[in-house]
């Protein structure tokens, strides 16, 4: 029999005892010398863990399953490492689910929180099809399911429910002030599919809403050819999709409608316009200014670099974890949804309103109307 037990051990090492658990058991979250410093002191202290208990503990009922649909991204992997980071230091597993598009219904969810005993259950990102409006079967599934869940970078399917995410009108308000702060007047919106509400909660609707604000405050009213229709409604948020929407757009080989620039729905499609605006001939900021939006690392290193709003990744997967791990150890889910502001980063896609080619002439005539 042990000399002393798991807690008690744990009150003399200063850590958890989730943190004893792992060090016991030989498991990832916990530093090698904290690891070596509770080992010591449980050989010097006589403590035999109880393997049985220990790895039912962890293995099926501290299990949180992070849910993402499609491919992953930078944005994606760096709150999926950060949450698995904050997990495991609460003595948490992460069981990362890849579902493809085909299979985001409320069948797999079931599935999956059936077929395996789960602590928590998050959803990193959009779920479900796209061009249809949120399934109520899902919502209703989750709304009974009896483990806590967590909508992360993404609004949640049930009202009310638990989600981190940015703060995308509020984002896009301040990409579109920075433009009109720099002479813009007449500032298109896009990739945008009419697959979508435009008062929906999906990422570039909050977004459009939240330029649509900065305009009507500023006294403009879009007109219909500043939205940008997206050439592939199921992927808005690519390079391929920017590009393609971008480059229809600019059919004539100039930017339509005296637009002078572009608040794009995230940094992928700001690359596919840079991309677009270049094979129409056109500079940027030159002829065009574009933002972005999400603060991904290749929008810092193109060429012209990326104005845009940087993601508050770490604070979303550290807020994420942080619900997560009070409703699990402590049964406490009042969580109401959180909208974090995101960082304006200002680039080299921006500059001032090209003034107008007339403009441009009468400042290169001398006095007298000679050149």
């Amino acid at each position: 029999m042990s000399s002393i037990t798991i807690t008690e051990l744990a009150e003399r090492c200063g850590v958890a005892v989730s943190t004893v658990s792992r060090a016991m058991n030989e498991r990832t979250g916990i530093s090698p010398r904290t690891r070596e410093r509770i080992l010591q002191v449980a050989r010097e202290t006589g403590y035999v863990p109880n393997a049985a208990a220990k790895n039912l503990k962890i293995s099926s009922t501290r299990t949180v399953a992070v849910v993402f649909q499609g491919w992953t991204s930078e944005l994606s992997n760096h709150i999926l490492g950060v949450v698995r980071d904050q997990l495991a230091d609460a003595g948490l597993d992460l069981h990362p689910v890849h579902v493809s598009d085909q299979d985001a219904n409320t069948a797999t969810i079931i599935r999956l929180t059936t077929e395996r005993r789960l602590a928590g259950l998050v959803f990193l990102g959009r779920f479900g099809n796209k061009l249809v409006p949120d399934d109520p079967s899902l919502a209703d599934y989750l709304a009974g399911v009896g483990i806590p869940v967590v909508f992360c970078t993404a609004m949640g399917l049930l009202d009310g429910a638990p989600s981190v995410s940015v703060d995308d009108k509020s984002g896009a308000a301040e990409l579109t002030r920075h433009l009109l702060a720099l002479g813009h007047r007449r500032i298109a919106f896009g990739p945008a599919s009419a697959g979508f509400s435009l008062e929906s909660d999906h990422a570039w609707a909050l977004r459009y809403q939240g330029y649509r604000d900065a305009l009507a405050h500023a006294g403009i009213a879009p007109e219909d050819g500043w939205l940008i229709p997206s050439a592939d409604p199921e992927d808005i948020y690519t390079m391929e999709n920017g590009y393609a929407s971008v480059h229809a757009w600019l059919a004539g080989g100039e930017v339509p409608h005296g637009v002078t620039a572009i608040v794009t729905t995230c940094d992928a499609a700001a690359l596919g316009a840079l991309r677009a605006a270049h094979d129409r001939g056109l500079t940027v900021p030159g002829d065009v200014s574009v933002t972005g939006f999400d603060g991904l690392d290749f929008g810092r290193y193109c060429v012209p670099s990326v104005t845009t709003v940087v993601q508050p990744t770490e604070e979303i997967a550290r807020e994420t974890s942080r619900y997560l791990v009070r409703a699990i150890t402590e049964g406490r889910q009042e969580f109401s949804p959180l909208s974090i502001r995101g960082e304006l980063l200002v680039g080299e896609s921006t500059a001032a309103v090209p003034a107008p080619p007339d403009a441009n002439r009468r400042a290169r005539t001398r006095p007298g109307g000679l050149p």
